[in-house]
């Protein structure tokens, strides 16, 4: 966990400044091919920030691996900080991409890719596994939508997190005027003023604790948590929806099934009017 990145790059959003920064930069010293040693002076330190950027080598990294193949089909994965890259850059190149207790980074795409996400563009080819007690992945205090379908292991985020709920009394004072036994100290003085304390439960939430159990306690936040069928690698662990449905598919490989067999329809319908056209000619 590189926790500098994490709070600059996911909380702060600088992966999006420093490549807006770099391309300011980047056309400006195209459109003037200018070669002042000022300009420089900006250009490079600007250069430098965006290019030595975890999230902009990821990319760099899937550029050069569809360089060497590409005829493949390319996916992206990771746990932690490398599955918040992987969302990255699934989403900016239209890949298809699964993560393990990553940090949302919607905020960090494009206003037109963010529309995309929110409009649930990314559902059928991008997947987010995590696990509800842990604050990075599922929120440290409201549920974290990630970039496409997000699911839950073991326990929905209900359950898995009313542990994190404090309960406090909060006293609040409450004051009842009653009549006087006297009638003549009734009239002169008045109604006699009770103080009546009234206490009520509280239910607060508890994210400083939710975070400790993510990173140490718990460590809700490790990769042991995420079970594996040894036979075909698909995860095997229990799964809910956000709302706290039970699934009982596996959506990674569902939705896998229903892309080849799109693929096969595609093939035999382009089959059948080659055909077509053949007998017509």
């Amino acid at each position: 966990m590189d926790y500098g990145t994490d709070a600059q790059d996911i909380v702060g959003g600088r992966v999006k400044y420093l490549e807006e920064e770099y391309l300011y930069y980047e056309n400006s010293k195209i459109k003037n091919d200018s070669k002042l040693p000022a300009d420089i002076y900006m250009f490079n330190p600007a250069e430098h920030r965006y290019k030595n950027n975890q999230f902009y080598q990821a990319e760099q990294l899937y550029n050069a691996v569809k360089t060497e193949y590409p005829n493949s089909e390319i996916s992206t994965t990771g746990h932690s900080l490398g599955g918040a890259e992987a969302e990255y850059v699934a989403a900016r190149n239209g890949l298809s991409s699964v993560s393990f207790n990553a940090p949302g980074i919607v905020h960090l795409l494009s206003v037109d890719l963010q529309k995309k996400a929110n409009q649930g563009g990314f559902e059928k080819t991008n997947v987010a596994y995590v696990n509800p007690g842990d604050g990075i992945g599922s929120g440290a205090i409201d549920p974290n939508r990630h970039l496409s379908s997000t699911y839950y292991i073991n326990s929905s985020y209900e359950n898995a997190n009313e542990h994190y709920k404090d309960t406090i009394n909060i006293t609040i004072p409450f004051f009842t005027a009653t009549k006087r036994d006297n009638v003549f100290l009734d009239f002169l003085l008045g109604r006699k003023i009770s103080y009546v304390p009234i206490t009520l439960p509280l239910s607060t939430w508890n994210p400083l604790k939710k975070y400790y159990d993510s990173i140490a306690g718990e460590g809700n936040h490790a990769l042991k948590h995420f079970n594996f069928d040894p036979a075909t690698g698909n995860i095997s662990n229990p799964l809910y929806t956000m709302e706290g449905q039970p699934v009982t598919d596996n959506p990674r490989l569902v939705t896998y099934e229903k892309f080849l067999a799109a693929q096969v329809m595609l093939k035999d319908t382009i089959a059948s009017l080659f055909k077509s056209y053949s007998k017509d000619g």
